[in-house]
């Protein structure tokens, strides 16, 4: 059968034989085995979990060299468990005669590929958890044509130790332009849908200590229109869906919400010196803490520096090296989740 090959694969399944591969947790099961080794290859390696995170993602909609399930005379007996390779196992049962009173005893062992959990059921969808997982973002207020950068935080991590969703962001609003990677790594996103409005996402490989003050991935879109993020960012299921597991398998609820958005921008004080030739400072004033990026660019709209991190609230400063700067004036600019705010500086030679 070779239909519906996501069906009954999530994340937890990554985690679940990730922690075979590191020797954690070895699979005692053939049939789970079988069902690991998505790539037929005969052996578990890393290839097979890059084959199910790419499923997962949407980045493939098949396995490779494999069917969706396998069928194995439930007759067999393997000599070997661990090595479930060691000979041939049936898939078919031949029957030369047909006996007058009707076949007995011939069964399968269904093995659905990919699934090593067992929470895969033909033609039905696994429901969501109860207990919610949730992602924080800014609620940020943006003007049309602006530049906005959007990091997405989880900071309950602990129990959960993975994830997956489909980011939904609206594609009449917002216009992606890059992202940057935290917590989460570029093999843990999918962007096949970005026509849609979906970004989807599955991670099994958070370090036990993560830091929640450190963003899982950040998005940089070019706002289409004015209006806030918090209309639209969601999380849903579209195309990934939106399951978080804790180590035993317990499943929860990803949800995304969002924190206020301070009442204005920060404060961007003047550059000094200025006018400048071998080195000024940038300051500028925090009403709370949070991410902040200051941008330089040239009259014609050229990026020519970038800083970005996390500020306490009150005065911060950034020195700025004139080396490699054009002579004349240019623009320095600062985005808060408040919004945005631009002064001029000069450059002397």
């Amino acid at each position: 059968l070779n239909t519906n090959h996501s069906n009954g694969v999530s994340t937890f399944d990554l985690l679940i034989i990730s922690q075979h591969l590191l020797g954690n947790s070895r699979f005692t099961d053939p049939y789970r085995i079988i069902a690991a080794d998505v790539n037929n290859s005969q052996h578990l390696t890393t290839l097979d979990l890059i084959n199910i995170q790419k499923l997962i993602l949407g980045r493939i909609t098949e396995f490779p060299n494999n069917f969706s399930w396998r069928f194995i005379d439930a007759a067999y007996t393997f000599p070997n468990p661990q090595n479930p390779w060691q000979e041939p196992f049936p898939e078919r049962i031949v029957l030369p005669n047909l006996p007058n009173g009707g076949v007995q005893g011939a069964d399968f062992i269904a093995i659905k590929v990919g699934d090593v959990d067992g929470s895969a059921v033909p033609g039905t969808e696994s429901a969501p958890g109860n207990r919610p997982f949730q992602l924080w973002a800014a609620g940020s207020k943006v003007e049309a044509g602006a530049r906005v950068q959007a990091p997405i935080y989880a900071r309950q991590l602990g129990a959960v130790r993975a994830f997956q969703f489909t980011l939904r962001f609206d594609p009449s609003a917002l216009r992606l332009e890059g992202a940057d990677y935290g917590l989460m790594q570029e093999e843990d996103m999918g962007w096949n849908f970005l026509d849609k409005g979906w970004v989807t996402a599955s991670c099994y490989r958070l370090p036990e200590d993560a830091d929640p003050e450190t963003p899982l991935f950040t998005l940089t879109f070019r706002a289409r229109r004015a209006g806030s993020l918090s209309e639209w960012l969601s999380l849903g299921s579209d195309f990934t869906r939106a399951e978080a597991y804790d180590a035993e398998g317990q499943v929860y609820r990803p949800e995304l919400a969002f924190t206020p958005a301070p009442e204005t921008p920060g404060l961007l004080l003047q550059n000094a010196p200025n006018p400048f030739s071998g080195n000024t400072t940038v300051s500028f004033r925090m009403e709370a803490a949070g991410p902040a990026t200051l941008l330089v660019h040239s009259p014609d709209g050229r990026l020519l520096r970038q800083f970005s991190g996390w500020y306490e609230a009150g005065v911060q400063e950034i020195p700025l090296s004139g080396e490699g700067l054009p002579e004349g004036v240019l623009y320095y600019t600062l985005q808060t989740e408040g919004g945005t705010v631009t002064e001029k500086m000069v450059v002397r030679k």
